[in-house]
Formats: C-alpha cells, structure tokens, sequence
C-alpha cells in the first residue's frame, strides 16, 4: 500500500501479508494479516523484511522516513496484546502507530481508537517535527476518541509527537459516509484532506451533493490547529472521490481520483469508460477570500 524512496537512494515497501517463511518471506506471520516491510536498495536488491503484528488482523497503510532516518509507520489493527503488539484494542479496528530504526526494530508504538471502525489512510510530516495522521472513523466519544461521529463515517485527523502522543484531534463529516483518503502539509503551514463524501448539507458539510445517492469529492482546508478554513464539494451526478493530493510551486493544487459521472456539476468530459482517472487544477488560497474556485 505504500512506497517510498529512503536516504540512502533505495526504497521502503510496505503492506500486508499472510505468508509464513518461503519464497522472499524471512519471518513467520504473527497472526491472521500482518505488517509487512521491506527494504530495497537502490537496484531493487532486498537488503531486509520485517514481519509486525499480533494475533488479529493488522494492515499496514502509510510510512514515512524521518529525519535521523527512522521510519514511521501507520495503519490499522483489531490485536490484543501478542506477537508485537504490547496494547489491547480500543475498538473494533484502530490505529496501529509504530517508529521503526534503521534496521526495522520497533522502538515505540501506539494503539489509537475508539469504540468503533478507526482505519488510518495517510500520513505527513509538519514543519514543527510532528505528525499528521488522518483516515476514517465511525467511533463515539470513547478510548483516545473525543468527539461523537457525525454520520456513518468521518474523517479523523489527529497531530501526534515524535513519540506518538496525541497533540489534537478532529472529527469531520456530515450525517452519512466521508472517507478520508489523502492529506498534505501545505506552504502556509496548513493542512489539505481530500478524499469522498456521501454527506449532504448537514454537520460540518456546507455543500450539497451533486448526484442523489452518489459520492463526491470533498477536499477540506484546516488550520494548523485542525479548524476548517474553507471546503469544496466536487463532482457530478455518479460518484466521484480524490485518493492523491500534491501543493506545486505557485501554491495550486492538483487533485486524483476516480469518477463515473457524464458531463454534469463541475465533470465537462464525457466518459472514456465505466469508471475513469479524474484530475483537477485548483488555484492557490486567495487570502481576501479563502473559498478557492475551481480553474477554468
């Protein structure tokens, strides 16, 4: 699920697994799915794996490569205490922080959740050496959860510290299903979630949707300390969501996803397929104004 390229010159694959050792495995699974993490080098030579989990199922999400080089590593886990897990569950499935060293040892770790679905997606660093952790939620105020769900699903960003304690946290959506699924440290220090909405106008959602029953894009602007800013609803009338994010030079914004929808709302191409790569252009923050239009 995730892919980065380390200091060194070589690369950080991670995600899942159920394979005991055989073929390029070197450590026994843990439980039902584990963390899986592998070490390339710059030739694509694997120079290490690591095998993490406990006795459930622990899906493996998003890393990060740190500064001195250590690795963070964020997804999501229903394990008790077994195998590496040293903290029992909160809820049905939460987050499953860890910091790895050079050489994938764990060095900390932290289960995060409430009492119901806690599944990160994404993660990025901040200017001030912190953290921020996003993805989705259906848990009451519970656990490490402070705020009642909104809807069916919401976003949840949290700002963690280099040891994995939470600094604040946020719980975003309307009254059905918002998934987070992309987040950003912007140039003005803020942050960009983007992802898909099921919501109407109802909780923090202030656009309707375009198509009745279908999904749209839904890209929120928060502060620093996690306050909305402005947010945009995107789409037409099929479904419509934004998985990638990326701040350019001039301060826009380029967005991709997926869309069905025909010519209709903000979509002005036809079809290619049943289901299509989506990309769109915003323009920066206008500082008199901070509802950003889409660019012609």
């Amino acid at each position: 699920y995730s892919i980065i390229q380390t200091l060194d010159g070589g690369f950080l694959v991670s995600g899942q697994s159920q394979s005991n050792i055989s073929g390029d495995k070197t450590q026994n699974s843990r439980g039902l799915q584990d963390y899986w993490i592998v070490k390339l080098n710059n030739l694509g030579i694997v120079e290490w794996d690591k095998t993490i989990g406990g006795s459930g199922n622990d899906i493996l999400s998003s890393t990060l490569q740190l500064d001195n080089g250590n690795y963070l590593l964020a997804g999501f886990s229903n394990s008790n205490i077994s195998g590496d897990k040293t903290e029992n569950s909160k809820g049905v499935h939460d987050f499953w922080v860890l910091q790895l060293d050079l050489s994938g040892n764990i060095l900390w770790q932290k289960t995060i959740g409430g009492s119901g679905f806690d599944i990160p997606i994404c993660l990025t660093k901040t200017s001030i050496s912190t953290f921020l952790l996003g993805g989705r939620s259906n848990s009451n105020i519970s656990g490490d959860k402070t705020e009642n769900c909104r809807g069916l699903y919401d976003f949840w960003v949290l700002e963690i510290d280099t040891l994995g304690n939470i600094l604040w946290q946020k719980t975003i959506g309307g009254n059905q299903e918002d998934s987070l699924l992309s987040v950003i440290h912007c140039s003005d220090n803020n942050f960009l979630l983007s992802g898909s909405s099921r919501s109407g106008i109802s909780g923090d959602k202030t656009d309707p949707l375009y198509g009745i029953g279908g999904t749209d894009a839904w890209i929120v602007k928060l502060s620093s300390l996690g306050n909305i800013l402005w947010q945009k609803t995107i789409g037409g009338t099929g479904d419509d969501g934004f998985n990638s994010v990326i701040q350019v030079s001039d301060g826009s914004y380029f967005l991709s996803g997926g869309t069905n929808s025909p010519i209709s709302g903000d979509i002005t191409e036809l079809p290619v397929g049943i289901n299509d790569y989506w990309i769109i252009k915003l323009e920066p923050d206008n500082l008199s104004n901070l509802e950003s239009e889409l660019l012609n």
